[in-house]
């Protein structure tokens, strides 16, 4: 019997794709990546059907690798099958298990969107603590299992901090539970018991050590008053000066980010941009306050730090009215309609950012690539810097330039001390080597966790 009858078994033969023009779409993310066509499609609705596949799947004569799909938003090539084997489609898992007041949590299958999911909560008057950019169609286990970031983590703390608990299929088929519902009839209100954090295995884990089929979120009520800042900047040294200084104050971010202001001006020349954002960098920001007259205190407050720092005041229509309004669709307003990109995340210490800045044009240059920049404060601690590099998919030639690029950029961020957020497959030992300690251990974890190496290890360097 072949393997695609026994999934047809497990989950009907509706669920299984198997033709080529089924199949075209899973075969890429949003990422550089080339398109690889999956052996087969699976798309489970419970639990139970998880635990047959995997069970299949890790017998000796039916192993395929397995690749763990939501939405498949990123940039990164993590949704794209690097070796053909099954690709897990979580989508159908898209149920909202219960919302607990009493605990002020929030458990979802792995497949809801989160823009599903704020519609439910706002009605009862929360939302959680980070919220992705692309919302509106990217996945809770997709973000958890990668370690997405968005707004809200300057004040709430990133994904894995609103973890309180995961239900996670193994390898083995067991159905772990971590957190405080391992113990039977508790409610799952706290990560934190006896031991390591279990859960956090798994978060970032992008999916190579197990599948997670259950999350568990904190809920937050919805802010009582917001405000809104933009300021432009003759240079980065000055901008991140200011944002340096406003790290350091009692201000209640929900966002911050710093853009090389021409294309803005382009792009929105219906909007006073003032005399330095053309050729400088803008810096929006969008604060929440316990009332009123507790945001209109903090904004007067970041407003004057901003002008210590040469900054020029351009009120609040850009934040509010465009990148406020349309925040969770900001990727398909703001970039994806100039074409596909590829982009490189690292965490920077605040200070170092002019020169992560410097260095990212000269490299653009080494390669005849323009390369967009920008960073948001995601911490009181650190900034996230995100150069990205556009193309074009009517030019494919070009793919192999951004990719040289790409890794130029990484080997110079990290000698310069920045942290990437993820490691992808596809980059080389000249890396990857700089973890050499750290890939050894995560490599003797996913032995332990996975024997047969079932879960593709691929989506990780160097396991």
């Amino acid at each position: 019997m072949e393997i695609q009858s026994f999934l047809e078994e497990i989950v009907g033969e509706q669920y299984v794709l198997a033709e080529d023009f089924e199949k075209i779409v899973y075969s890429r993310d949003a990422s550089i990546e080339p398109p690889i066509l999956p052996d087969y499609v699976v798309r489970p609705r419970t639990i139970e059907e998880i635990q047959k596949i995997v069970k299949l799947i890790n017998s000796a004569s039916h192993r395929h690798p397995i690749h763990i799909r939501c939405s498949s938003t990123a940039y990164w090539g993590g949704g794209v099958p690097t070796k053909g084997g099954i690709i897990l489609d979580l989508s159908r898992m898209n149920k909202i298990i219960e919302i607990n007041e009493d605990t002020q949590c929030v458990t979802v299958e792995p497949g809801i969107t989160f823009g599903e999911l704020f519609a439910a909560l706002e009605q009862k008057g929360y939302r959680i603590g980070e919220r992705p950019e692309s919302a509106y169609s990217a996945c809770v286990g997709g973000h958890v299992a990668s370690m997405g970031a968005g707004l809200g983590q300057y004040i709430f703390g990133n994904q894995g901090d609103q973890v309180t608990g995961l239900n996670v299929v193994l390898p083995d088929g067991t159905l772990l539970t971590t957190g405080s519902g391992a113990l039977e009839n508790t409610p799952k209100f706290t990560k934190w018991i006896f031991g390591p954090d279990l859960s956090g295995l798994f978060i970032g884990s992008e999916g190579v050590l197990g599948v997670i089929v259950e999350v568990t979120l904190k809920l937050y009520p919805l802010p009582r008053a917001m405000t809104f800042a933009t300021f432009a900047f003759e240079n980065i040294e000055d901008a991140i000066e200011a944002v340096y200084q406003i790290q350091r104050g009692p201000f209640s971010i929900q966002y911050l980010s710093c853009f090389e202001g021409a294309s803005f001006v382009k792009t929105y020349p219906q909007l006073d941009w003032g005399s330095k954002a053309k050729h400088g960098i803008v810096l929006t920001i969008v604060i929440e306050g316990r009332s009123k007259e507790d945001a209109a205190i903090q904004k007067e407050e970041i407003t004057q730090e901003a002008f210590r720092h040469r900054g020029e005041d351009l009120g609040e229509a850009f934040a509010r009215d465009i990148f406020w309004k349309n925040r969770y669709n900001w990727a398909v307003t703001r970039t994806l309609r100039k074409g596909l990109r590829t982009i490189i995340l690292f965490r920077v210490p605040t200070k170092k950012i002019p020169l992560f800045w410097e260095e990212t044009r000269t490299i653009g240059d080494q390669f005849d690539l323009k390369i967009g920049r920008s960073c948001q404060a995601r911490s009181r601690h650190f900034i996230s810097y995100h150069p990205s590099i556009r193309y074009s998919e009517k030019t494919p030639e070009i793919w192999e330039k951004v990719k040289e690029c790409k890794n130029a950029l990484y080997l110079r961020f990290i000698e310069l001390g920045g942290m990437p957020c993820r490691l992808p497959g596809q980059l080389p030992e000249s890396i990857t080597h700089k973890f050499k300690h750290y890939l050894l251990f995560l490599r003797r974890l996913k032995t332990c966790i996975d024997p047969n190496n079932i879960f593709s290890s691929s989506k990780i360097v160097g396991l």
